[in-house]
This record gives structure tokens, sequence and C-alpha cells, in this order.
């Protein structure tokens, strides 16, 4: 089953691109921003010395990912009419799995499976524009 949420918007791309700077700006306006799981599951993971890190089993890292990513997607869909705005999404574990050379099935169909707006806003890295 497919959830297609419209009011998911998802901001994506490199670092140094002004994500963290736009996310900042939105929660001041008290838009619900949704942060990327990866410095969690990165910090959770090193505090208890535990494998789930890229270095050293990356199929674990984007595993732990995909599963809190879909647990964030699910829980905010509570509040269906609110404006909920992504620090990267579902679709972006694809490039992490292909980065890392993992099979890209799971991802593919998570990323089928919730759906966000099609309307994603890119930032380039080191001082790049804002497209959509």
């Amino acid at each position: 089953m497919s959830m297609n949420q419209r009011n998911y918007f998802i901001l994506t791309g490199a670092m140094g691109g002004g994500k963290s700077t736009i996310l900042k700006l939105l929660k001041k306006m008290d838009i619900n921003c949704v942060s990327e799981p990866a410095r969690v599951i990165l910090y959770e993971q090193r505090l208890i010395s535990a494998a789930g890190v890229p270095e050293n089993d990356p199929n674990l890292f984007t595993q732990l990912m995909l599963s809190r990513a879909t647990i964030l997607y699910k829980n905010n869909a509570v509040e269906r009419s609110l404006l909920h705005v992504f620090d990267r999404g579902i679709p972006d574990l694809i490039a992490y799995a292909e980065l890392f050379n993992l099979e890209t099935n799971i991802y593919y169909n998570a990323a089928e499976a919730y759906r966000y707006n099609p309307n994603v806003f890119f930032f380039k890295g080191w001082g790049g524009n804002l497209y959509n």
C-alpha cells in the first residue's frame, strides 16, 4: 500500500548547501521540520560502539536509516493537514545504497511506498543556489 503525502516536502543536496540554515528558519516560522536520521543513528551507534556506522557496516547503517526514515514518515502522517519539511527523505537512501554498492531494491520499494510531494528542493554544495 502506497502513502502519498503531498504536504511532505524534501530538502536535499550536498553538504554545505544551506539545508540546515533553511530548516532553522522554517522552524522559527513554526513549520514542522523532520531531521535527517543519519546524524542520530551515527551518534547512537558510536555511543555504544555498535557496528551500524558506514565505516564498519554500511549495509546495517543504511538499513537503520531506512527504518528510522520510515518511522519518521509515518509518525508525521498523523497531522495530515500540516506542512512537513524533511531534511532528506526516503529516496535519498537510494543514493546511500548506491554509494556503498548495496542492493537497492528495498530502498526503491520504500521510496515507492512512502511518497512525498513531487517538488523537491535541491541544494548545491558549498555556496550553490536553491533549485526546485
